[in-house]
C-alpha cells in the first residue's frame, strides 16, 4: 500500500511502472494536476501546439515500439482535435492511450465547461473508452488500458480524468508492470494454412510484423522463418524490413530473386 497522495501522482506513477518514458500533450487546466505530477518523475513531456499533432506523435511512438503511445489533452475541443490521431490508431491497429481532462464530477449533465460524454463520443472510434470516477481504481484501469490497447488487434483507448478526482488523496497498491501478451496461431490453424497454400495456384500471404523492438525480435525471427519457407516451396513473397536484408536468410533470398520483389 502506497502512502496517501494525490490521485494525479498515482496516475503518473502507474505510467512509469508500465514503462512509459515519453508522453505528448497540449496543456490544459482540466488535468494540470497530472502535469504537475510529471515534474519529479522519469518521464519526458513534449508540449505540442495542437492536440491532433500530439495524438499523431503518440500514435507514431506506438507504431514504432509496439507499446502504447501516451497522449494527454484537455476536454471538449481539445479532445475532438485529438480524434484525428485516435482514428489513425484505430485504422492502423496502433496501441495508443489518450488521457482526456474532464469536468468536475459535480458539474455533470449541466453542459458546463465544454462537457462531453467521452464514452459516447469515442465509443465507436476506440477499443475502449472509460472515465475514472474513483481514484482508488486508477492502477486497475490504467493497467487494463495497456492490455486492451495491445491485445488481439491493437488499437486506441480513451480515459477521461475528472479534474476533481485528480486532486483527491488516495492510498492504493501499484499494479504489476505491464508486459505485452504474445499470441500465436495453433497447430491446427497452421496445418490448414499449409493445405490452402499447397492447393493454391498463385497464393498471396499478407503478414504484418511489429517493429524489431523488445518482443518484436521474436516476430522478426518468425518472419525470417516464413520467408525461408516461402523460398523453399517457391511461393512468391514480398517483405519490407527495417533492419535491412540481413534478416532474410540467403536461401530464401536466392530462391525468391527470380520470382519475387524484395524491398529492404
Amino acid at each position: 500500500m502506497t502512502a496517501p497522495g494525490p490521485a494525479a501522482e498515482v496516475l503518473i506513477d502507474q505510467l512509469v511502472i508500465h514503462g512509459v518514458r515519453h508522453m505528448f500533450c497540449v496543456p490544459g487546466e482540466s488535468y494540470i494536476a497530472a502535469l504537475d505530477a510529471c515534474h519529479d518523475r522519469d518521464i519526458a513531456v513534449t508540449v505540442c501546439r495542437q492536440e491532433g499533432g500530439a495524438a499523431i506523435m503518440a500514435e507514431a511512438v506506438g507504431k514504432a515500439t509496439g507499446r502504447p503511445g501516451i497522449c494527454f489533452v484537455t476536454r471538449g475541443p481539445g479532445a475532438t482535435n485529438a480524434a484525428a490521431g485516435l482514428h489513425i490508431a484505430q485504422q492502423d491497429s496502433t496501441p495508443l492511450i489518450l488521457f482526456v481532462g474532464q469536468i468536475a464530477r459535480e458539474m455533470r449533465e449541466r453542459e458546463a465547461f465544454q462537457e462531453l460524454d467521452y464514452r459516447a463520443v469515442f465509443g465507436t472510434m476506440a477499443k475502449w473508452a472509460t472515465e475514472i470516477d474513483d481514484p482508488a481504481r486508477i492502477p486497475e484501469l490504467v493497467s487494463r488500458a495497456f492490455y486492451t490497447a495491445t491485445s488481439g488487434r491493437p488499437g486506441p483507448v480513451v480515459i477521461a480524468l475528472p479534474e476533481d478526482m485528480l486532486v483527491e488523496r488516495v492510498a492504493v497498491p501499484d499494479a504489476p508492470a505491464f508486459e505485452p501478451v504474445e499470441t500465436w496461431p495453433g497447430a491446427t490453424d497452421m496445418s490448414r494454412l499449409q493445405k490452402l497454400l499447397w492447393a493454391a495456384e498463385r497464393p498471396i500471404v499478407l503478414a504484418r510484423r511489429q517493429p524489431l523492438v523488445g518482443a518484436g525480435l521474436r516476430r522478426g525471427r518468425a518472419l525470417r522463418r516464413a520467408l525461408c519457407a516461402a523460398g523453399r516451396d517457391h511461393v512468391p513473397a514480398r517483405a519490407s524490413v527495417r533492419s535491412g536484408p540481413s534478416l532474410l536468410c540467403r536461401r530464401s533470398r536466392h530462391r525468391a530473386q527470380s520470382r519475387s520483389c524484395w524491398r529492404a
